[in-house]
């Protein structure tokens, strides 16, 4: 038995990194996963660690995204035990969204998804 038996977390900044570290801990210790990343590197990585992950195409300078990621993890897992805001996050690059409240004077970053010089509407 692992010590996340029977949760489910969400990771941002999933495909790389500390975020693609802490998704591979969780899922070894029994967590169900949900990865968001703007990389869609994210969707391989969850194929590859099978039924306990799932991928979300998620900007968190998008509150729709990240609103959508965490109804995503509810309606495929029926709960949600733990966030981890694993995406970087250095001030002068990145802001807006739910998860950046309390950040004042943060800007907005360009919209990753698409063209690199259209920001966020």
């Amino acid at each position: 038995m692992g010590r996340l038996d029977g949760k489910v977390a969400i990771v941002t900044g999933a495909a790389s990194g500390m975020g693609l570290a802490t998704v591979k801990k969780f899922v070894a210790e029994g967590a169900r996963v949900v990865l968001g990343d703007v990389q869609g590197e994210g969707a391989r990585i969850a194929r590859e660690l099978g039924d306990a992950a799932r991928f979300v195409l998620t900007d968190v300078s998008r509150e729709a995204d990240v609103e959508a990621l965490v109804a995503y993890a509810v309606q495929e897992f029926g709960q949600l035990d733990a966030a981890l805001r694993g995406c970087a996050s250095t001030p002068g690059r990145s802001g807006g969204g739910s998860w950046w409240a309390g950040c004042p004077g943060v800007p907005p970053e360009p919209d990753r998804r698409g063209d690199p010089t259209r920001r966020p509407s």
